[in-house]
């Protein structure tokens, strides 16, 4: 769209070091990883399926991402019990 085209020269002339969609991408791991907003809810309000919001954003997953959620899970377990 003549939107998408605008926001991707903008980003290009202010030189930034990624893309507009790099941004969708960031979005959908941090909401549904970090702010532990069930996957069902994510692709919702990202337009699409769960199928998709697995296949397409979970991949883009960092190591480092999934060891804090692991450690957050591990620590909320402890203080439970």
């Amino acid at each position: 769209t003549d939107y998408s085209r605008k926001i991707n020269r903008k980003f290009r002339t202010f030189k930034f070091p990624f893309v507009p969609y790099d941004l969708r991408h960031a979005y959908a791991i941090y909401g549904s990883c970090v702010k532990n907003v069930p996957v069902t809810i994510m692709a919702k309000m990202m337009g699409h399926s769960v199928r998709t919001h697995n296949e397409e954003y979970h991949r883009w997953l960092k190591q480092e991402t999934v060891e804090e959620v692991c450690k957050k899970l591990i620590f909320e377990a402890d203080s439970a019990a």
